[in-house]
């Protein structure tokens, strides 16, 4: 983690989790990006059946075949506009792994 963060504990922004067998990705906001990444893998570990797009990626191709990318660093009142832009610059609800538009 220390090679994806440095030494920031905390980092605000926009994130890219990509699939690398399928190509398809997925694209998430967060104050704590670090964290948010754990709760992503812990998450796949531990559900039973996913129901949830990116989960059920990480179940079926396994995390070491996934990226994990910071795509912007952002102030947390912008989380929302920036995400939906992010979504929609990789139309990663269409043909990803969103479910929604994401500003959520």
């Amino acid at each position: 983690m220390a090679r994806l963060f440095g030494q920031k504990t905390k980092v605000c922004g926009i994130y890219k989790i990509t699939d690398t067998t399928t190509e398809l990705s997925y694209i998430g906001q967060s104050v704590d990006i670090k964290e948010r990444f754990r709760q992503h893998i812990k998450t796949s570990l531990t559900y039973g059946v996913a129901t949830n797009k990116l989960y059920q990626a990480l179940q079926r191709s396994g995390q070491s075949n996934f990226t994990f990318e910071i795509l912007e660093e952002v102030d947390r009142s912008k989380l929302n506009e920036r995400e939906i832009y992010w979504i929609d610059f990789y139309k990663t609800k269409e043909f990803g792994l969103n479910k929604t538009i994401g500003g959520s």
